[in-house]
């Protein structure tokens, strides 16, 4: 559901976007992007390492139904080179895309990554409580 919500947001920038901006400034928008792109995949592999240890500790084995359910629904969820992907993709075949659409869909891209890693977080806060009260 929230793939479908964030790929129609998507699909109005591309509609709504459609002013033709200098060189320069797209240019420092598309490295803008690219340091948006490098931060999410370290938070996300931090957030897959830290998931990693807990497991191995055991502290994620109590509750498993509501943690995997919350885990199906974070796997469901498009990462941020999906959304970028779908932003470019709709550019290359002739929309009236810009650089300034796709720094706003990866701004999107950052928000929905930062959504899954509080629920990530969330998660792993829930399986260390338990930890500790067991």
């Amino acid at each position: 559901m929230i793939s479908s919500v964030l790929a129609a947001a998507v699909r109005r920038l591309l509609r709504s976007k459609s002013i033709q901006e200098d060189p320069l400034q797209q240019q420092q928008q598309q490295q803008q992007q690219q340091q948006q792109q490098q931060q999410q995949q370290q938070q996300q592999q931090g957030l897959r390492s830290l998931f990693i240890e807990e497991q191995s500790k055991g502290c994620i084995s109590g509750g498993r139904s509501y943690n995997t359910k919350q885990r199906e629904e974070l796997c469901t969820l498009p990462t941020s080179e999906e959304i970028v992907a779908y932003v470019m993709a709709k550019d290359k075949q002739g929309t009236a895309a810009n650089a300034a659409t796709a720094a706003a869909a990866a701004a999107a891209a950052a928000e929905a990554a930062a959504a899954a890693a509080a629920a990530a977080k969330s998660i792993f806060s829930n399986a260390q409580c338990q930890r500790h009260h067991a």
